[in-house]
């Protein structure tokens, strides 16, 4: 990003990874917004090479204190509401 002198005063060149972006968003944006200040020139660069991320194993997963609900604590309310009953 080239920004515009403002008051002769030039402001630093910015490079911004845009995959590291969600999502652009408005012009009011609290969150993701690149910059408020005015842009003389948007230089485009070549992407970066695209990484593989290492998949991920999952563990073994241990239960600890295992509980069975019956279908008869479950009931269905009026409004079509499920409640369930743990007694």
């Amino acid at each position: 990003l080239v920004f515009t002198k403002i008051k002769g005063v030039q402001k630093e060149n910015m490079t911004v990874d845009v995959a590291s972006f969600i999502a652009l968003k408005g012009f009011k944006a609290l969150g993701n917004q690149l910059t408020t200040d005015k842009l003389k020139q948007v230089n485009l660069l070549d992407p970066l090479p695209y990484e593989i991320p290492a998949e991920i194993i999952p563990e073994e997963l241990e239960v600890k204190g295992e509980t069975d609900l019956d279908d008869a604590n479950i009931q269905l309310d009026d409004d079509g509401q499920i409640t369930m009953s743990l007694e």
